[in-house]
């Protein structure tokens, strides 16, 4: 059986995450680790028996490397993808796919010219809840989407950042809670309702004395006319599981962190039961029993994403243009607090 031969780039909290994926999917072998700081390479490479790198082209000069998977700060994402598909590697990148627009186009040009394929971390598009969201969605179940509503509500105390001091610098992470976080349901949003038409958001430090922002709220147009109003929070005293509460014509639904509860619409029902309804719960709505799903894992997007090349299959997961999109409706947010303007977004 083909092994694919993996490096991964960065020896942060989070490539644990990936090295344990990639020593556990069937088509794939960790072969490599860089770091800037060599000596925390030769510790991760000691440890799993691996080659050590410190220097990004002495790594990608490697013949036997057939896939980078990108875990090193948000500034460096796409600088390394580029050269990568430059020199014939499919490449994974942890979210963000970077923290400006310049040269995403070109690395997509590039993938497509050395024929290899490239992919953004976005597990939760693997949640089989919003899986089943997008199906009732596209075959008209939900009617037309009005409004979403979307909250990303945590703690992250002074240990999470100092322990990562990055996370705290615009120039390396790019941004905080939209960046970190909320990108993941922002990429979600987008693969289920298409491309943004414009952006209005503010971002502020609530909590935490950073150069990135720990709240935010935007209000999000899609070009099919939904509107998504999205708050995310990194302030809070307590972490709640985000929600994403979908409106539509006929019905409606509530994810929340694989579960998902339907709201069927009272004018669909008769006078009786919703009078019932109306005197028992006093909302206008009828709740169905909630009912928990498959939730996606980095481990999950590694294997398909392995599968695919192996088995000459085309990319289902989020890609290089995906990740763009993604980034853009996060700058558009930043620009917008900065100005005081809805900003739109061209495509």
């Amino acid at each position: 059986m083909t092994k694919l031969r993996f490096a991964v780039i960065g020896t942060g909290h989070i490539s644990s995450t990936h090295i344990d994926a990639i020593r556990n999917c069937e088509n794939a072998e960790l072969a490599a680790i860089m770091s800037h700081d060599n000596t925390r390479a030769e510790m991760f490479a000691g440890k799993y028996n691996v080659k050590a790198y410190s220097d990004i082209d002495e790594l990608l000069a490697d013949n036997e490397i057939d896939i980078v998977d990108i875990v090193s700060y948000h500034d460096l994402h796409v600088e390394y993808a580029l050269k990568a598909v430059k020199n014939k590697k499919h490449v994974i990148i942890e979210k963000p796919i970077g923290i400006h627009i310049e040269h995403i186009d070109e690395l997509i040009e590039e993938a497509k010219k050395n024929n290899v394929k490239v992919t953004v971390i976005s597990q939760h598009r693997l949640d089989e809840a919003f899986i089943r969201a997008k199906s009732r969605i596209e075959a008209g179940e939900l009617g037309k989407i009005l409004f979403v509503n979307v909250d990303l509500i945590q703690n992250r105390s002074e240990n999470y950042y100092m322990a990562s001091p990055w996370r705290t610098q615009l120039e390396k992470a790019g941004g905080g809670v939209l960046m970190m976080n909320a990108v993941h349901l922002i990429d979600v949003l987008l693969w289920m309702l298409g491309d943004v038409k414009s952006v209005y958001g503010k971002i502020e430090n609530i909590k935490h004395k950073i150069d990135v922002e720990d709240t935010a709220s935007a209000l999000i147009k899609f070009k099919n006319n939904a509107v998504v109003s999205l708050h995310a929070s990194n302030s809070a005293s307590y972490n709640h599981p985000f929600r994403v509460m979908i409106y539509g014509e006929k019905k409606s639904l509530m994810i929340e962190y694989g579960k998902v509860i339907e709201i069927n619409n009272q004018k669909n029902t008769n006078m009786l039961t919703r009078l019932k309804n109306a005197a028992v719960r006093r909302l206008p709505v009828r709740m169905s029993k909630s009912r928990m799903y498959k939730t996606g894992s980095i481990a999950e997007q590694i294997n398909i994403f392995a599968d695919s090349i192996v088995n000459n299959k085309e990319n289902s997961l989020a890609t290089a243009l995906d990740g763009k999109k993604a980034l853009e409706v996060i700058l558009a947010v930043y620009k917008s607090s900065k100005s005081g303007r809805e900003i739109n977004i061209n495509r």
